[in-house]
């Protein structure tokens, strides 16, 4: 799976400088910068590289081409900073399709080629749509889709339109009557929670019972005294009374796969480097 995580502030340039540009498509390059999670790649776009007056060979509705001095002085900008490039431009009609069009699709491929071997990063293109983000990266020599667009600062924006899925659990036809979409949203989020002691496993739990599809539990420490009973989730006397004392990973993984309510469980446990728990984190939405 790939994620595009844009920092909040590049969100607010970026539609600042579209909505100020309508009907025109307009577009900016940002940095991009990619780390590899467990099961697949987080790209992270950093800064917004705003484009200058003569920033365009052709612009209007329905077609924009950057010169190749912008181009040339954009992947300038990214080799200084050991990064990727990301382009993204605007499509303001409603009626356009959502995503790249042929012509985009046409043109990515062909800048894709030459960029790849210029940069230290990655190189890919989003389009901002009425009804949502979407995009693609180069990878391996091939177009590859994005699967999910973030906004990423105080808060979490989804950006890419979601798929509706008509049939609903019936576990969960309450909670979508009473949330709607963000129902939606939140049986596609991936959440990682670092600690399993008197906070984490209560929180990893409320994570569970909303739904979230993914959740991996972070946490080195074992059930080693008896006043961990009363606050880890799940942990009973009994767990005290083992030769080794029990991760708390695999009691609170335990309780939450006893659940059964639909949610993959993830669990990190033992003398994990840094880096280990970095990858992991790279493959979650949310981290607590």
């Amino acid at each position: 799976m790939i994620r595009l995580a844009v920092l909040d502030q590049a969100v607010q340039e970026l539609n600042w400088l579209f909505r100020e540009s309508a009907p025109q498509e307009q577009g900016a390059f940002c940095l991009l910068r990619e780390g590899r999670g467990v099961v697949g790649s987080r790209l992270l776009a950093p800064r917004v590289i705003l484009p200058p007056k003569d920033a365009w060979e052709r612009r209007g509705v329905g077609h924009l081409r950057p010169t190749a001095q912008w181009i040339s002085a954009a992947i300038s900008c990214a080799v200084q900073n050991r990064s990727g490039l990301l382009f993204v431009h605007s499509h303001p009609d409603p009626g356009y399709p959502l995503g790249l069009s042929s012509l985009d699709m046409e043109s990515f491929e062909t800048l894709a080629t030459h960029l790849s071997t210029t940069m230290d990063g990655p190189f890919a293109a989003v389009v901002v749509h009425p009804r949502g983000w979407a995009g693609v990266v180069w990878s391996g020599g091939r177009v590859v889709p994005i699967d999910r667009i973030f906004g990423v600062g105080r808060n979490l924006q989804f950006l890419s339109p979601i798929s509706v899925q008509p049939d609903v659990d019936a576990i969960d036809q309450r909670q979508k009557s009473a949330l709607g979409i963000v129902h939606d949203r939140i049986r596609r989020i991936g959440l990682a929670v670092v600690g399993c002691g008197g906070t984490g496993s209560p929180s990893a739990e409320q994570a569970v019972r909303m739904g979230v599809a993914d959740l991996t539990i972070i946490d080195k420490g074992r059930l080693d005294t008896p006043s961990n009973v009363r606050r880890v989730f799940g942990s009973r006397r009994s767990d005290l009374q083992t030769a080794t004392p029990s991760l708390k990973v695999n009691i609170v993984g335990r309780h939450l796969e006893e659940l059964q309510l639909g949610t993959r469980i993830n669990q990190v446990a033992g003398d994990v480097t840094q880096e280990q728990v970095f990858r992991h984190l790279l493959d979650s939405d949310v981290v607590i």
